[in-house]
């Protein structure tokens, strides 16, 4: 095997790299299939309810009862429904415990291959038909929006917990899922890194070794091609090489941290480089429950927008004094309180009614809160008037709700309350009006940034308790050295999103 000269991810171009006669055989490419087994990963994640506890289980019966019996019948490599698929997918990184849960099950060890999305796709008719010939009543496709309840663990043959497998695997494409990792050049460099860990454990045959990401990918990419990986690794390690990912605690004194030391340092003596690689390191855990992602609705919630409202069926309730006239004014305030006036009408009826509709133009950029004002009129000079009361209600809410692809009109019943005084008597008033929409309001260019948070400091220290972590965001902290003092205090800065 001879590996073309390939360039490095962040743009440096590596020299060509020529296999040793000491380099293991591998007969898959893990190039290409690694690409595959990431847009299978991104599949996964977008079904959140392959995470739930029923669904997991409910795959786990389907997996052994039903898909098992199957792949032993056909004695062909077919894809299954996506959840069995993903319990196939998670099983098979535990290659000594799939080995021997196979024959216990069915006396036979299926094969499988990474598959694109052609493949599978062009697979599936297949497979649903022979499952529908062996299983009529038990379906090859599921709703997973439907959750069903949690069963009744079943008997099983298995000797491997899939159930806790599945959750710890579940975070695994987060760490994978930047764009970078589909990029050749990175790939080509995490086979050659993939090599060199292979080479790693044939010297170091007792040790507990723990991968990078990009190390740890090309490994399951591996792996998924069952019959390949243990042919491989057994001709070159002298046994297969097992996966073991029941390993999660990342405490300094750990199994995971003191191996993570032990591979760093052994890579280092070996091949006189650092093990880490940019872009290649534990991402922390998914963000989920801490972040959202940004997509195209909540830019129309934040942006400005724009667009023509009515107001109409204006009422006046509780005007005390039938000798004022009462003036009613709607002004709309914006940035460095700009004031545009929508209407002044009058009146001197104490249930007064204005039935007219009032056309205006609304721009949340710069009109972000309508006022009503309440006045009694004395005299008969121009803008003569004593205020009564006033109320002020945002415009803002009611233009950010509606969803630009629904081309309706849309009516908000306003309903305010006025605490006024007339001739020195304190009562309550309250106006009545409809907030009218004909179609929805259009976006505005709008731009995105970080501000300094509110502190208006750069960074700040504080003392870093235990289970912090949820405070300041998925992003783990470096790991500081044993004789660093204060290990406990970090620097942080708060920032703002504003539009």
């Amino acid at each position: 095997m001879v590996y073309n000269t390939v360039f490095n991810y962040f743009g440096g171009l590596r020299t060509q790299s020529v296999m040793a006669a000491d380099d293991p055989d591998l007969t898959v490419d893990l190039i290409a299939r690694a690409a595959d087994e990431l847009e299978f990963l991104k599949l996964i994640n977008s079904v959140p309810s392959l995470c739930i506890p029923g669904v997991i289980r409910n795959a786990i019966r389907r997996y052994e009862y039903c898909w098992l019996p199957l792949c032993n019948a056909t004695r062909r490599v077919l894809p299954a429904p996506i959840d069995v698929q993903w319990v196939w997918h998670v099983h098979m990184l535990a290659p000594y415990h799939y080995l021997k849960d196979c024959m216990a099950v069915i006396q036979y060890i299926p094969d499988h291959f990474v598959m694109s999305a052609t493949e599978r796709n062009s697979k599936l008719t297949e497979s649903s038909d022979k499952w529908s010939e062996m299983f009529p009543q038990e379906p090859f496709y599921l709703d997973y929006d439907i959750v069903p309840p949690m069963m009744e663990k079943p008997e099983t043959q298995l000797s491997y917990d899939l159930e806790l497998a599945v959750t710890r695997q579940a975070a695994f494409y987060y760490n994978v899922s930047l764009s970078h990792y589909r990029e050749n050049g990175f790939l080509s460099e995490a086979l050659i890194r993939y090599i060199k860990f292979l080479k790693l454990k044939k010297l170091y045959s007792d040790a507990f070794l723990v991968p990078c990401y990009d190390v740890d990918l090309i490994w399951h990419t591996h792996q998924l091609h069952p019959l390949n990986y243990e042919k491989d690794t057994e001709a070159y390690l002298g046994r297969m090489f097992n996966h073991d990912d029941t390993t999660t605690d990342r405490d300094r004194e750990s199994k995971l941290s003191q191996a993570d030391e032990l591979t760093r340092t052994l890579w280092r003596q070996t091949y006189n480089e650092e093990f880490p690689r940019a872009g290649a390191m534990y991402r922390g855990e998914h963000p989920r429950l801490k972040m959202t992602a940004f997509n195209e609705g909540n830019a129309h919630y934040l942006c400005a927008k724009a667009g023509k409202v009515t107001i109409s069926d204006i009422k006046v309730h509780g005007f005390p004094n039938k000798k004022y006239k009462l003036k009613f004014h709607l002004r709309l305030f914006g940035n460095a309180n700009k004031v545009t006036k929508v209407t002044t009408l009058k009146g001197k009826e104490v249930e007064k009614s204005w039935p007219d509709v009032i056309n205006t133009y609304i721009n949340t950029e710069q009109h972000r809160i309508l006022q009503v004002i309440c006045a009694k009129v004395i005299g008969c000079g121009l803008g003569s008037g004593k205020y009564t009361g006033q109320h002020t209600t945002t415009v803002i809410a009611e233009m950010d709700g509606i969803n630009p692809l629904h081309n309706q009109p849309h009516t908000f019943t306003k309903n305010l309350q006025l605490m006024s005084c007339v001739d020195n008597s304190p009562t309550e008033m309250s106006v009545e009006f409809n907030l009218n929409i004909p179609h929805p309001p259009g976006i505005l260019k709008s731009y995105f940034y970080l501000r300094k948070g509110t502190n208006m400091k750069e960074f700040e220290t504080v003392n870093l308790g235990a289970g912090m972590q949820d405070w300041w965001g998925p992003m783990p902290l470096p790991r500081v050295p044993a004789s660093v003092p204060n290990q406990d205090q970090v620097s942080y800065a708060s920032h703002q999103s504003v539009v």
